[in-house]
């Protein structure tokens, strides 16, 4: 008799045999110890993910097997502590990959995707938040600071001011090869008076006054693309880089900028307030940034 489907919120060590129904929500590479692995967020059709390791010594057989967006059924893993001090999901426990665990079932099962919600920048900077969970934040670029345009022996490095809907300002800092990014995609804007809106997905936050960072050791390159009307060019930084924000009180100087509408979108929630105040499905992202099909 096959066993039944279990669902994400229910996963414990108290038993060895598991299994799930799930969509990969996010997928990325990771390079350790000259050795590279990936890692991934399960979602079930209830929106409860959980965190995916799979080890090096198994890559290349289940390479091909965990495609992005891709549902499937997976059975016979290993259940140990979620224990990293910033956690790509808030389950108490993550998922690892052995010899024996089982995919199948590409793409037989009806779950949708998984929104993503906005921690707003003014939760930001009264930290109410948790504070060991990855965030996702959205903001528009106020200003850009200090660069380091060249690495060398200093990182390179871009600083600039995120701001919301509402003026609440974070300072926001870029490393290396998201430094170099953004700089050459600030460089190519036709219109320099276009706003460019960061969106930033599992950020992670640590104190200097408030402080956000993309995990460090991924490998897998931010992926960004300019939509540019009269209104707004967009800039995604998702999943995984080097990134840093620290919050500051609203300022005064600062005229309220009143809601700007994305390309391609005409309701309320894919006004900027919208996002920043609700949540964004991967339908509606996708309408906001033209991801290359070849990343």
């Amino acid at each position: 008799m096959a066993r039944p489907i279990e669902i994400i919120v229910d996963i414990n060590d108290g038993k060895e045999l598991w299994k799930l129904a799930v969509r990969i929500h996010h997928r990325w590479n990771v390079v350790s110890n000259n050795k590279e692995h990936f890692e991934m967020i399960f979602v079930d059709k209830s929106g409860d993910d959980i965190h995916v390791v799979v080890p090096a010594s198994h890559m290349s057989v289940f390479n091909q097997k965990c495609l992005l967006d891709h549902t499937y059924t997976v059975s016979n893993f290993k259940v140990v502590p979620n224990v990293p001090a910033f956690k790509a999901s808030a389950h108490k426990y993550m998922l690892k990959f052995i010899a024996r665990t089982s995919v199948v079932d590409d793409d037989k099962h009806e779950i949708p995707l998984k929104p993503i919600v906005f921690t707003s920048c003014s939760d930001i900077i009264i930290g109410k938040f948790v504070k060991d969970v990855l965030l996702d934040v959205i903001g528009m670029v106020g200003s850009i600071g200090y660069a380091q345009a060249q690495s060398g022996a200093k990182k390179q490095q871009i600083n600039m001011v995120l701001r919301d809907h509402s003026n609440n300002i974070l300072n926001c800092t870029l490393w290396e090869s998201y430094a170099d990014q953004f700089m050459r995609f600030n460089q190519d804007k036709v219109d320099a008076s276009v706003t460019t809106i960061v969106l930033l997905q599992y950020a992670k936050m640590k104190e200097e006054g408030y402080l956000l960072t993309y995990i460090k050791e991924s490998v897998d390159e931010a992926k960004i693309d300019a939509l540019e009307d009269r209104e707004l060019v967009t800039m995604s930084f998702i999943l995984h880089s080097d990134l840093e924000i620290t919050s500051e009180h609203k300022p005064d100087a600062i005229t309220p900028a009143g809601k700007r509408h994305f390309p391609g979108a005409s309701s309320e929630s894919t006004t900027l307030e919208g996002l920043c105040d609700g949540e964004l499905t991967s339908n509606k992202l996708k309408k906001i940034i033209k991801l290359d099909k070849n990343d």
